[in-house]
């Protein structure tokens, strides 16, 4: 050990520098002393063993610390390239760290700063080494599954169902007897028989030449420890396939349990018996994460990190010593033995993570509500204990009724149809109105995924009977599903409501054609506001419908499948662009061009459809198209409509008067002059209207 007192103890050295970061060297009992100088100022004394360790006496705070020579400097903690010497002290550092003869000299600040990391990465190495050496002893301590878990898998987890997999015209090798079946009948891919050797059904595979199916389980062990039990959790894979069956069973996770509460005079002899230290603390868990990605009990490795990202979920438990594994521990109260001895698939790790406030499961397990309390257990949080649905779940409860909040009657319907969440809410709601809901329409509001405050805004006027007939009558007029008509349904009521309409009245709540409806609503009320933008607009810029109305004539062409049109008004203008979904209605620059006559919008038609936005055009005097946007900005049927426009242009050049193309150049002068100064803005988007131009041939 460097005796550091004994190093306070030496005269301080001067600072024979010219200022900066500075150090000063000496060996002291084969100790390699340095005196640090920051502009003048003595900082401390950093000192350096043969081995590599390494500490610094800060002046300032008058404590030792650890840490390299570069961060002892307060303005060159990330780096030591500023740190100076003389020669003297570059001498005395390099023959210390035994570079003294070594043709390249290198200054005391590298050369120390390679001694300190080769020392820290030694040092890091031996600690990650202890801590590996000490997992690798906690796992050792884990016992090999049980004999039974891999006939538990193939009889209780995965279904017990078998495979033909044809292997040649009428030949198929079967999974459950393992032999060649040549049958005189020609299967379908899909199609069920019976194998005559085991009596077992199998399932036809004409297509297929593997079948893979995957579960997670969470096995309870206790370990070669009387103080720790482990939660093991697994990802088991049956595979069916002509050649072999096999089921394999990949850990992920281990959950190392405390048992801390075992009685004291016991958890006392223990600990001292295996470490001499009297009250040791036993963590309530520990996670450790598998580093490999498939890996069996035997081949994974465990670490503290979870590089894979590897996460429990909804799980089967492997029943044999549950309560056992969990006696002593803080969730033995949650008897999860009752859910393991049921079969059921539940998120085990959620269960336990909330240990607090879930003894309510209990109730769902024994009243055999499988789904509900699968959905429960899934909804809760990992972050935030004891976070779930707590209006639905009634955790104070004393008895099943109590913790659903519902009464007998209906309690007998929600297990013999064992529902979950959305069939619990509908007969609170019930409940709660007096309204019948019947089983007819619970199966559609399941099936449908239809809760009540999905429909809350209607309830007051139908019930979930009447609710459930419009829908489903709307779904097959229009083709969606129940949330976008429910969707569109509320919206449609908000707006009827806003427009002062009577949503009290049948006819208006309950219209035939839903989507129609609403549409039709949103166009009136988007006309309005588009009635007050284009008063706003028509104020602001007064000549420019004057402008269009003077080159209707002129620009309007018809051609044998395509037209082109002038609108009539700014509010055309602003129409086309909420149809289209593009900029023309949301920018006014394009009103302003037309006001100085720079270019036109014009509407580009089918003759099928003249009254259907397609194609809005932006157009030069002369004729050249400067823009050619549908909708979304997109360019649909392009080389049909760059040919339309070639003919309207060679008709409209025929129109043309002297004072139009002179107008023509200006207009063209000024798109040149636009275009540069985009392009040193923004070199891509004026290349695109570069090449989305047409000029006139």
């Amino acid at each position: 050990m460097v005796r550091k007192r004994r190093i306070l103890d030496l005269p301080r050295m001067e600072e024979n520098g010219t200022g900066g970061e500075w150090i000063e060297a000496r060996v002291f009992e084969e100790i390699l002393v340095l005196d640090c100088y920051e502009k003048h100022a003595y900082i401390g004394r950093y000192y350096l063993e043969p081995n590599g360790r390494h500490g610094f006496w800060s002046e300032k705070d008058q404590k030792w610390r650890t840490c390299r020579l570069s961060s002892a400097f307060q303005n060159d903690w990330y780096n030591n390239f500023s740190i100076h010497s003389s020669k003297e002290t570059d001498q005395i550092v390099q023959e210390f760290c035994g570079n003294g003869n070594c043709r390249w000299k290198h200054p005391a600040r590298q050369e120390i700063s390679w001694k300190e990391s080769e020392y820290n990465d030694g040092e890091r190495e031996k600690k990650m080494k202890r801590k590996r050496d000490r997992i690798d002893q906690l796992m050792e301590k884990v016992p090999v599954l049980p004999e039974a878990f891999d006939r538990w898998l193939k009889e209780t987890v995965f279904e017990d169902r078998e495979y033909w997999f044809k292997v040649g015209e009428g030949k198929w090798k079967c999974t459950a007897c393992g032999k060649l079946h040549t049958p005189n009948i020609a299967y379908k891919h899909g199609q069920e028989t019976v194998c005559r050797r085991t009596g077992k059904r199998v399932q036809v595979q004409n297509r297929k030449r593997e079948i893979r199916k995957q579960e997670m389980i969470v096995v309870f062990q206790n370990m070669d420890d009387p103080m720790r039990a482990v939660a093991r959790h697994f990802k088991a894979v049956r595979i069916w396939s002509e050649r072999e069956c096999s089921i394999e069973a990949y850990e992920n996770v281990r959950y190392i349990l405390g048992k801390i509460r075992l009685p004291e005079a016991m958890q006392d002899q223990f600990l001292n018996e295996r470490s001499g230290k009297r009250g040791e603390q036993i963590p309530i868990v520990t996670w450790y994460y598998g580093q490999l990605h498939e890996a069996d009990e035997l081949e994974q490795e465990w670490w503290d990190s979870n590089p894979r990202n590897k996460r429990c979920q909804l799980e089967y438990c492997y029943p044999e010593g549950v309560r056992e594994a969990l006696k002593g521990t803080v969730y033995e109260d949650l008897h999860l033995e009752t859910f393991a001895d049921l079969g059921w698939k539940v998120h085990y790790n959620k269960i336990m993570i909330n240990h607090g406030c879930c003894g309510f499961l209990e109730y769902l397990a024994k009243s055999g509500l499988r789904n509900l309390t699968k959905e429960v257990t899934d909804n809760m949080s990992v972050w935030l204990p004891g976070v779930y649905d707590g209006n639905i779940i009634r955790e104070n409860g004393r008895n099943a009724t109590e913790v659903l909040g519902i009464d007998m009657q209906r309690f007998f319907r929600l297990k013999r149809r064992d529902g979950g969440y959305r069939c619990l809410k509908w007969l609170r709601w019930e409940q709660q109105n007096g309204k019948k809901v019947t089983e007819e329409c619970l199966d559609w509001m399941e099936k449908s995924r239809v809760d009540p405050e999905d429909v809350a805004f209607i309830l007051d006027r139908m019930s979930p009977v009447k609710v459930m007939n419009y829908v489903s009558g709307q779904m097959k007029e229009y083709g969606i599903s129940a949330g976008k008509i429910l969707e569109n349904w509320k919206d449609y009521l908000s707006m009827a409501k806003k427009e002062k309409m009577d949503t009290g009245d049948s006819i208006v709540y309950r219209t035939k054609h839903l989507l129609n409806r609403h549409d039709e609503l949103l166009e009136v009320i988007n006309s309005r506001n588009e009635d007050q933008r284009a008063e706003q607009l028509r104020k602001q810029y007064p000549e420019v419908e004057g402008v269009l109305r003077s080159v209707k004539e002129k620009y309007e062409y018809s051609g044998s499948e395509f037209l082109i049109m002038v609108p009539d008004s700014i509010r055309d203008i602003l129409k086309e662009g909420r149809a289209l979904h593009h900029c023309v209605a949301a920018s006014e620059r394009y009103l302003e061009r037309i006001s100085n006559q720079e270019t036109y919008i014009l509407f580009l038609r089918r003759k099928s459809r003249p009254l259907h936005s397609w194609y809005t055009l932006e157009v030069e005097l002369g004729g050249t198209v400067r823009q050619k946007r549908s909708e979304y900005n997109r360019q649909p049927d392009l080389e049909e409509v760059k040919r339309f426009l070639t003919e309207w242009q060679k008709a409209l050049k025929e129109r043309l008067k002297e004072e139009d193309l002179q107008m023509a150049k200006q207009s063209r002068n000024l798109r040149m002059m636009e275009l540069k100064e985009l392009r040193e803005r923004d070199q891509r988007f004026a290349d695109t209207l570069e090449n989305d131009l047409m000029e006139v041939g």
